[in-house]
């Protein structure tokens, strides 16, 4: 298996699918709307991928709001304004993603709002103090982990001090702020996900490639570590294969990517 998560294209399973699967052998799938169509398909998608691939674990940005790639099916999924409602926010988006195979949530967002604007986070924060953050979280986390998913913690060192997106730029800062860092140090645990976002940091470089930063994460959580999406605009002036080796050689333990990934070998993936 190799140390990928990648996305795919339609919304049957078909035969390129399947080709598709076996030559990249993922950790796991993502999936996006362009694969969801209706309550249906989406069942007989997943059920194929996990009949066929039982180990391979499939995975969702469902975070509530404007994040929502469930809502062709759900509907709108507003994010609560009280704490207390983040327990049951966490057992519904659980109990929605269990009811369709999956296993991976990409949430909470735990950046703390800064006020900033434009940085891809708007409407998306969960609070503009870590201590507001971390009890929002571990409530939806809570929620989340009794139906069976596992959450991730998003996006590691925190985006809020920036002023692009990275969907499209790279941002950077100068230094590490301890209040940032506090929500990933107070959720982590060894069944949790940590997402490495996109950022230029004084003293560390690119997040994503950094050695240096990846052993700070790991100095305190015992879960997997994973990409951003590595076909971000961010780390554009680099080939895909330039950037997958770059991330792994770095210690991320997942790779995100969302190009479809055609200029490897079966051989170059197995070694991954």
């Amino acid at each position: 298996m190799s140390k990928l998560t990648v996305s795919f294209n339609g919304k049957e399973y078909t035969e390129d699918l399947e080709k598709y699967i076996e030559k990249t052998n993922p950790y796991g799938l993502i999936f996006f709307s362009k694969n969801i169509e209706n309550e249906k398909q989406l069942r007989d998608l997943t059920f194929s991928i996990k009949k066929n691939f039982p180990l391979i674990k499939l995975a969702i940005d469902m975070e509530g709001g404007v994040v929502n790639r469930l809502r062709k099916i759900v509907g709108d999924l507003p994010i609560p304004e009280r704490e207390r409602d983040f327990l049951d926010f966490g057992k519904k988006i659980g109990s929605i993603l269990k009811k369709y195979g999956f296993d991976i949530d990409f949430a909470p967002v735990v950046d703390i709002d800064r006020g900033v604007k434009g940085n891809g986070l708007d409407t998306r924060y969960l609070g503009k103090s870590s201590g507001e953050v971390i009890d929002k979280a571990g409530l939806f986390l809570e929620g989340l982990e009794s139906e069976g998913i596992t959450g991730c913690l998003k996006h590691y060192i925190g985006l809020a001090h920036t002023r692009v997106d990275s969907h499209f730029e790279l941002p950077s800062i100068k230094y590490i702020e301890e209040e940032d860092e506090l929500p990933f140090k107070s959720l982590s645990n060894e069944k949790r996900v940590i997402m490495v976002a996109h950022i230029e940091i004084d003293g560390y470089g690119l997040s994503t490639f950094s050695k240096k930063l990846v052993q700070r994460i790991k100095s305190f959580h015992r879960g997997l570590v994973l990409s951003d999406d590595l076909g971000m605009k961010a780390l554009s002036g680099y080939s895909l294969k330039d950037k997958l080796l770059k991330t792994l050689n770095a210690g991320i333990d997942i790779a995100i990517i969302t190009d479809m990934i055609t200029d490897f070998s079966v051989e170059e993936l197995t070694s991954l």
